[in-house]
């Protein structure tokens, strides 16, 4: 057929379009057999993921828990324990004498973590299938999304809830219905870590600032997302938002987090090199060639790490939201050095796979 006959084009476009939903559905498959590898490993990541989220669904489920301080004063939200609570429960049910309760939580949190996969897909695909790919396949294989997929914490959770509010924000196709559920997603990642906040804001700020518009409807959405977990407080009992304030309170004004330890304000920078260590001087770099992309992104990833670095107590898990986009720049980043290939690019496509993956194996 020739360019010109429709019934053809329409032919390729369909294969097409069939192709990148099963490429796009093995990496989503390949993603999730990755991190719920990980799942039947109990070594936790930090007491956190224990006794602030595993053990308050506990006693949605079971009645007893061991209280921390910081439920009796009140500054941690409910609202992954009771996301988690049901995942729990049907663990129980189904294993009463095994450890399938905690299994359970996990996995749903692995599952909640594909949401990184399909963004990093929908964002690379606007400039082309290669950039869809290598996005997609880095993001599925990069070791610090495969740990963080299965944990039952505050970071990974709103990790999964950001990405596909950038998708629906950076997309000027994004209607009315996208941008509120785009302010939704937002809401709850707000909710679940409010330490997001700088970040969350540069992200609606840079992308709406010449649609003030689509912001009305973003802020609907975020006032929602904001309401289900004042919502689930009065369920559990607690003053809605309450622990925004005392968290605020007791660990920024009086200090408590800082007793946890702290660092000076350039060790997020040093963690990200120390983490990544041998690869890091290539992420970084093709991070760059990336942001020209995604600039907005690159900016996302710098003002969050710039707000955490004035707090004193510093975990590498805080700046989460960072590593994994300026992994994402770097993805795109390889994308383009291979677009730029006149010859054997499916052989150069294939060498960057497998430097990507020497290099989260390197990483884990």
């Amino acid at each position: 057929r020739t360019n010109a006959d429709p019934v053809g084009d329409g032919s390729k476009k369909q294969t097409r379009a069939t192709s990148d939903r099963q490429t796009l559905l093995s990496l989503l498959a390949f993603g999730l057999v990755l991190r719920l590898c990980t799942v039947p490993i109990l070594g936790i990541h930090h007491p956190d993921e224990l006794w602030q989220y595993l053990e308050p669904a506990h006693k949605l489920v079971f009645g007893e828990w061991v209280r921390t301080w910081e439920f009796r004063e009140g500054i941690r939200t409910w609202l992954i324990p009771v996301l988690i609570a049901p995942a729990m429960w049907l663990g129980d049910a189904l294993s009463p004498s095994g450890l399938m309760h905690v299994y359970l939580p996990k996995a749903l949190m692995a599952l909640l973590s594909l949401t990184i996969i399909w963004s990093s897909w929908q964002l690379g695909g606007r400039i082309s299938r290669t950039h869809a790919f290598m996005a997609a396949f880095v993001a599925a294989i990069w070791a610090e999304l495969v740990h963080f997929g299965a944990k039952t914490m505050s970071e990974p959770v709103s990790l999964a809830l950001v990405f596909p509010a950038a998708v629906l924000l950076t997309s000027e196709r994004t209607g009315r219905r996208g941008m509120v559920i785009a302010g939704v997603l937002l809401g709850l990642a707000f909710a679940v870590r409010f330490q997001l906040a700088p970040a969350l804001a540069v992200l609606v700020l840079a992308t709406l600032w010449k649609r003030w518009n689509a912001f009305v409807w973003v802020f609907a959405g975020g006032i929602v997302g904001l309401m289900i977990d004042g919502v689930v407080d009065l369920i559990v009992g607690a003053v809605p938002f309450r622990w925004i304030l005392e968290n605020f309170r007791i660990n920024l004004i009086e200090g408590k987090s800082a007793e946890y330890g702290h660092a000076p304000v350039y060790a997020y920078p040093l963690m990200l090199l120390g983490f990544w260590s041998v690869p890091a001087a290539a992420i970084l770099g093709l991070a760059v060639i990336g942001a020209k992309r995604f600039p907005v992104l690159m900016l996302v990833a710098i003002v969050n790490i710039a707000a955490h670095s004035v707090i004193p107590h510093k975990e590498y898990r805080f700046i989460l939201l960072s590593s994994a986009l300026i992994i994402f720049l770097a993805a795109i980043g390889t994308a383009d050095l291979l677009k730029s290939a006149r010859s054997h690019r499916r052989r150069w496509a294939a060498a960057a796979c497998g430097a990507w993956l020497g290099a989260s194996v390197s990483v884990a």
